[in-house]
């Protein structure tokens, strides 16, 4: 699987799955978000629309559940879809983040892609040959005992005048993690990995998205 490191445009606008997250793990003895913390909400997509809904459309989820959070739409004006940030700036960031009275940081980015290639036959006719197949009788074993040892009087074959179409599919694999930075070393306490296929729009993946990832993190399982 190749690496890639655009947004999540595709996987928002192409997935029908009845769930997006493949696995959910828990790290460090975390168990869930409560009314104490309060998250900065980060993900890196290309596509600065996206990125817009999606990182409010999480502060909406986690506010429901009474989790105070707020986007990163104003620290980072446009992070793009970069997987490698200096230590140094990301040092300066989560301390910026703490003197605000953040402790959690809850970043998003796409890490794979998976592409499958699916062929479908159109305009197939069936017809028939308007001449009978001799049996070979005596000679064949197969004969059926129809007169003179024909099989019928017409024999079906497929006439084909039709058109191979390739359809394409790109499943996107996206990660979101949560880092507790309240200690002196941030440290990782849940990952989550979801994968998308095939959704009728944008704004209806990234609220199917953000309302898993939330549910994830708020329960106690």
């Amino acid at each position: 699987m190749k690496k890639i490191i655009f947004g999540l445009t595709v996987l928002l606008i192409y997935s029908c799955s009845p769930t997006y997250l493949v696995k959910s793990t828990k790290i460090n003895d975390f168990t869930i978000l409560n009314k104490e913390d309060k998250v900065m909400i980060v993900s890196m997509f290309r596509n600065q629309n996206i990125r817009s809904h999606f990182e409010t459309q999480m502060l909406l989820d986690l506010a429901e559940e009474g989790i105070k959070s707020e986007t990163s739409l104003y620290t980072f004006i446009n992070p793009g879809a970069k997987k490698e940030v200096p230590k140094e700036k990301i040092e300066e960031f989560i301390q910026k983040f703490k003197e605000k009275g953040f402790n959690k940081i809850l970043l998003t980015v796409l890490v794979d892609k998976e592409q499958h290639s699916e062929f479908q036959r159109t305009g197939l006719t069936i017809v028939t040959s308007g001449y009978p197949r001799y049996s070979g009788y005596p000679y064949n074993n197969n004969y059926t005992g129809n007169l003179y040892g024909y099989v019928g009087a017409y024999q079906p074959y497929y006439y084909s005048n039709s058109k191979v179409t390739e359809i394409k599919h790109t499943s996107y694999i996206c990660e979101s993690t949560l880092y507790d930075i309240s200690s002196t070393n941030p440290s990782l306490v849940w990952v989550g990995t979801f994968k998308g296929n095939d959704v009728k729009s944008a704004v209806d993946g990234v609220d199917k998205y953000t309302k898993e990832v939330v549910a994830e993190l708020v329960a106690s399982k």
